[in-house]
């Protein structure tokens, strides 16, 4: 009987240690994790503490309801496929695309009859071919030296060119033009037209773009 008592006695002296080593241990791992976020959020603090925060630019534009465009339900968000879809295309100002160190390449102020001769020479000239009936009477001088110009560059044919953005006047217009030769080689060139007669133009002078 006495054996019986003192194994029971053993058991719950057994028992109660477990339970206290148990509880120590979890109260351990709580200490720890609270410890831990305390030292995560001290270091948060810090770190936003450490940062030069900008001024906000105007910021009340954020808070601002955005206008929609004339022709479109408010509730779309637009795109410029929206501004055809919706038939009001005349009603804003065309944008161009601009080719950096040559033009942008607007051409709505050129006279059609200018663009023609334009078009027509710099059609004989990527081709090789006359294109003295696009010039001036008098200004023949000018075509033969920018044939020598482009004999010096070893250059008689052109694959493409590119018409810029004219300057026109009463007086002139001036059109710069890019010859293109394969994707190693372009000549910026300045043409000079003015109007002999009437919506009749003709170049005068022709000039490598620097030279003049």
């Amino acid at each position: 009987m006495d054996t019986l008592k003192k194994i029971l006695f053993c058991l719950g002296q057994l028992l109660i240690f477990s339970m206290t080593v148990f509880f120590a241990s979890c109260s351990h791992g709580s200490m720890d994790s609270d410890f831990e976020m305390y030292t995560l959020r001290r270091e948060s603090d810090d770190l936003n503490s450490s940062i030069k925060w900008e001024q906000e630019l105007e910021s009340s534009v954020l808070l601002q309801k955005i206008k929609g465009a004339d022709g479109f339900v408010k509730s779309l968000a637009g795109n410029p496929q929206f501004v055809f879809a919706s038939g009001a295309e005349d009603d804003y100002d065309p944008i161009y695309p601009q080719i950096v160190g040559f033009a942008s390449l607007d051409l709505s102020n050129c006279p059609e009859s200018a663009k023609t001769v334009l078009d027509g020479f710099c059609t004989a000239i990527a081709s090789s071919r006359n294109a003295e009936s696009f010039m001036a009477q008098g200004c023949m001088y000018s075509l033969v030296l920018f044939k020598y110009d482009l004999g010096s560059l070893g250059y008689s044919t052109f694959s493409s060119y590119i018409l810029g953005e004219p300057f026109v006047s009463p007086e002139i217009l001036q059109c710069p033009v890019r010859f293109l030769k394969g994707e190693d080689f372009t000549l910026d060139v300045l043409i000079y037209l003015k109007e002999d007669s009437p919506g009749f133009y003709k170049i005068h002078n022709i000039a490598l773009k620097g030279e003049v």
